[in-house]
């Protein structure tokens, strides 16, 4: 399962409890608390009709004018709209009880005579406690079929000289609760919805964040395990953000030390055959006392010498360039002048096996990049294009723009480079045989300039002319790198 998918099971799994206890709640809580509100209403208005009634319950009047007055109150008609809910019609029922408990007053007409000594709001209260019931009445309006009614109520006590001389219960219909009940669950219902459709909203956001952040992340540490150069990615959340350095650390440290392994492997490689020769040189001149023969070999030192010194030199910009906080000193080069550099630096050596340069170079040919490694890099390709170049041959430097910067070209005349060499030609160490040379070259310089152009977000292809005399070397460098 992926982790957005569990992302947002786990919202909807915390939505669904949180909507089943709102649910228990508007079930369970809201008719007892609704139950408790009504009652306390109720203690307060038994009591007042009971200070109202209290001079004349046994008086001529008796319980007349309260008649008189629930009658009156029968007939009203409220309109009242209560939030969602109309309240039109009285509900209200109220009995009057003697000090025996016998019922002296109804408001219904149907209890006069009885005997509620035993109910619990009239006998809890004829004997000072506090007196309430609940109970289900027959409620008949007009016409209509009797309903059966929850009516819940309270009593209180007829007090006069304080004596306790009779009890006023009034009741009142708890199924209203109800209609404010199923109001409220229309409203939870709808919250709930609206709150799940936002939560849902919320989880496919957060959840396409988090994996988006952790794609993110683990595509650096798929480059990174792969070898390929690329920014620790800022994820602007802490965690994420100190996991991504910590690959970034590991990957450092674990690149050091194979690079370490590398370099020492590659140079006791590139140092082999120069001291293997200044050694034998060295061994010979010890015994040797021609001194033409002792000349011959002190030459064979210094050749080997400075073949060892420049081996040494190429593979201390390969390393500084391969380190990973190396910074490029950036900055507005004209790429002509480049190659004019280069073929000033060949020129000795072109005009020893009579090669002849010819740039051409399109007016605007300027990028943003590193002017040292760039003009490097250049060298060692016009270098090794002489190198290989037949005597007496034209070499070609161009550059032209491009859509996105510009395509420098070096072409020489000469042989081809074999099938089983083009796979390997930028491998560190690997060189073919000079045309004409008794020893090869360093085999660095391919490598260094493929490793200027990608650090510069560029690309070197080397390949074979078309025409089938010659080799083409193709370096194309942003006009601008991040």
């Amino acid at each position: 399962m992926s982790f957005r998918r569990r992302v947002l099971i786990g919202f909807l799994l915390n939505l669904l409890v949180a909507a089943g206890l709102a649910w228990w709640m508007a079930r369970h809580e809201l008719v007892p608390t609704g139950k408790r509100v009504m009652e306390e209403t109720l203690v307060d208005v038994a009591n007042l009709i009971a200070e109202l009634v209290a001079p004349d319950i046994d008086g001529p009047n008796g319980t007349r004018r309260l008649d008189q007055a629930l009658r009156n109150y029968a007939g009203r008609r409220f309109g009242a709209r209560i939030y969602d809910v109309i309240k039109d019609a009285p509900d209200v029922h109220v009995y009057v009880t003697d000090g025996r408990g016998r019922v002296v007053f109804d408001s219904q007409q149907r209890a006069v005579g009885q005997d509620f000594s035993q109910w619990h709001d009239i006998e809890r209260t004829l004997r000072g406690a506090y007196g309430a019931r609940s109970s289900h009445v027959a409620v008949q309006t007009g016409d209509a079929p009797a309903i059966d009614r929850h009516y819940i109520y309270v009593a209180a006590p007829i007090i006069r000289d304080g004596v306790r001389i009779g009890a006023v219960s009034v009741g009142k219909d708890a199924g209203r609760i109800l209609d404010y009940q199923r109001h409220a669950e229309h409203n939870v219902i709808y919250l709930l919805g609206v709150l799940a459709i936002l939560s849902t909203l919320m989880a496919i956001g957060f959840g396409r964040m988090l994996t988006g952040k952790l794609n993110q992340l683990g595509a650096y540490a798929a480059a990174a395990s792969a070898g390929t150069s690329v920014v620790v990615p800022t994820l602007h959340t802490p965690e994420l953000d100190r996991l991504a350095s910590d690959i970034a650390t590991m990957r450092e440290r674990l690149e050091g030390r194979d690079y370490v392994e590398q370099y020492v492997q590659s140079l006791t490689h590139a140092m082999k055959s120069p001291v293997a020769g200044i050694a034998a040189a060295a061994e010979i001149l010890a015994t040797e006392e021609d001194m033409l023969q002792r000349q011959r070999f002190v030459r064979h030192i210094a050749e080997q010498s400075a073949r060892l010194h420049g081996t040494l030199e190429q593979m201390l910009r390969i390393a500084r360039l391969e380190a990973t906080d190396r910074k490029l000193v950036r900055a507005r080069v004209s790429v002509a002048d480049l190659l004019r550099t280069a073929a000033n630096r060949v020129a000795a050596l072109a005009a020893q096996q009579g090669v002849t340069i010819t740039i051409t170079s399109d007016s605007d040919c300027v990028i943003d990049a590193d002017k040292t490694l760039v003009s490097e890099a250049i060298a060692a390709l016009v270098e090794n294009a002489v190198a290989f170049a037949d005597a007496a041959s034209p070499l070609a430097l161009g550059v032209a723009t491009s859509a996105d910067g510009v395509v420098i070209t070096v072409t020489n005349d000469g042989p081809m480079i074999p099938p089983f060499a083009l796979s390997r030609i930028f491998e560190r160490f690997y060189s073919l045989p000079r045309p004409g040379a008794a020893q090869r070259s360093s085999g660095l310089g391919l490598s260094f300039a493929k490793l200027v152009a990608e650090v510069h977000q560029g690309s070197l292809d080397v390949t074979n002319r078309v025409d089938g005399h010659g080799v083409t070397a193709t370096l194309r460098l942003p006009s601008h790198t991040s």
